[in-house]
């Protein structure tokens, strides 16, 4: 998206008679009565008008209103830029996006996260309610727009804030893995927790 200012140049247009000598002549006498207001063009000399761009500047994308899902906290509402960098730093790494939902919707999240030993936050399940995969890390849901990432709808909002409210644990039990709720009262204290300061680098 760009800015552009537009330049419009209405032109009036008028032809008088006169007589003179030559044509430098003429030119002078009805510029001296032109500024002598003896001639005042009006709407009716209108012959039309022309508009002219300029270059135009681009615009910075418009903020997207998504669903931030992290690992073991209730998922919040933000904004944030509609760019590559934006997307990339809140899941902490090259993103993916999975589309599991009929609805225009989007679960982006790190490429590499389960690679890298992120924390298994939530499970996505078929029609059937099995597990068929796990979001690791934090992952944004957001919005599909005409081939591009777009802001959720208030309603889509209150859907995908519904689905994935409720922090998950996971336990691998052999090849099973059993998914369960963490109960509210885990969930608040953790929040509260003072979270601890990173220590000091030491210094020579």
């Amino acid at each position: 998206m760009k800015e552009f200012e537009v330049t419009i140049a209405e032109r009036l247009e008028r032809v008088v008679t006169v007589q003179a000598e030559t044509r430098a002549d003429a030119e002078e006498m009805v510029s001296d009565a032109w500024n002598k207001e003896e001639y005042v063009l009006t709407a009716d000399d209108f012959q039309g008008a022309e508009f002219t761009a300029d270059e135009g500047r681009e615009l910075p994308p418009p903020n997207l209103s998504v669903l931030l899902v992290q690992p073991e906290k209730y998922p919040q509402r933000v904004e944030m830029p509609n760019t590559l960098e934006a997307l990339q730093k809140a899941v902490g790494g090259m993103i993916e996006a999975v589309y599991p939902y009929k609805d225009k919707v989007a679960l982006i999240g790190n490429d590499e996260g389960k690679l890298n030993g992120m924390p298994l936050n939530r499970a996505l399940r078929d029609d059937k309610g099995e597990i068929y995969d796990v979001m690791s890390g934090d992952f944004l849901v957001v919005g599909l727009g005409e081939g591009d990432f777009a802001s959720l709808s208030p309603d889509l909002m209150d859907k995908y804030e519904a689905v994935f409210h409720q922090p998950q644990m996971f336990v691998l039990l052999g090849d099973t893995m059993l998914v369960r709720n963490i109960p509210d009262r885990m969930v608040q204290e953790k929040a509260a927790a003072p979270q601890a300061e990173a220590p000091e680098p030491e210094r020579n």
